[in-house]
This record gives C-alpha cells, structure tokens and sequence, in this order.
C-alpha cells in the first residue's frame, strides 16, 4: 500500500530493513506475494519480483483475494509487474494481456487503469 500513496522511500526503507516473505501454509499466500510483487516492481527490486513470479506463477488465471473484504485483481497483472521488473518484456505483455482481458470482462475499470499506470511507472 505505501507503492500506491506514493511512499516509495517509504516502502524502500522497509524492504531493506525486512526479510518477510509469504509462507506457504498461509490463506493470503497468492495477495500476500501480489503486494510483494507490487511492492518490488515499485524499487526494482529484481531478486523478490523473480521469487513472485516463481511463487505467482501456478495462480495466473486466479483472482487475487484478501478473504471476501477486497479484490485485487487478477494474479496475472501481478505477473505482468513482476515479469517487467526482471526485463522480461514478452512475459510481462502476455500476462497484462492476459490481466487486461480477465478484468474487461469483469468490468473493473479501475483495475485495467491501474495495471495501466503501474506498468507505465515500473516497468
């Protein structure tokens, strides 16, 4: 969350400062790595967004959830940020595609205007 208020000396900080990565016994493993990937992808931080997409990649056609509060979105924009991050170009336009189309269908505008803008900004 602090990639999206705009504190990304913030968020740096952070990063440098923990270790945490998502377990895998957890319920919110898949949000839990999308953040991390979000969050990666904000630094350019190449070691944890290859780890997201390792962790990422057998959920690219999920929703990513935070139990029934909140939607993020489809896993694959995640892909698509994380794939960016480590110069994977041709990845990263087949999961945005991918992100795009599952939340076209859906009708989450706001959704494809943020893959949008983040991967305008990270990527």
């Amino acid at each position: 969350m602090l990639t999206r208020a705009g504190r990304v000396d913030d968020l740096r900080r952070l990063l440098s400062s923990t270790q945490h990565r998502p377990g895998e016994a957890l319920w919110s493993l898949v949000t839990d790595w999308c953040m991390e990937v979000e969050a990666a992808a904000a630094v350019g931080d190449v070691d944890l967004a290859r780890e997201g997409l390792e962790a990422l990649a057998p959920y690219a056609d999920r929703i990513s959830v935070a139990g029934a509060a909140a939607c993020f979105g489809p896993v694959s924009g995640y892909l698509a940020l994380a794939a960016a991050t480590v110069g994977d170009r041709a990845a990263a336009a087949q999961y945005a595609t991918a992100a795009r189309d599952t939340a076209t269908r859906w009708g989450w505008v706001a959704y494809v205007s943020w893959l949008d803008d983040a991967l305008a900004r990270f990527a």
